[in-house]
């Protein structure tokens, strides 16, 4: 957790394949029941 976020990290090959870049912001959901 960090300023009240908690940080997700993805590797450079998950950014690269979904077209994103290190420092983008994204929403995500977790569900812990999975």
């Amino acid at each position: 957790m960090s300023g009240g976020r908690y940080l997700v990290s993805f590797n450079a090959e998950t950014r690269k394949q979904t077209g994103r870049a290190a420092g983008d912001e994204v929403e995500i959901e977790i569900d812990p029941d999975r």
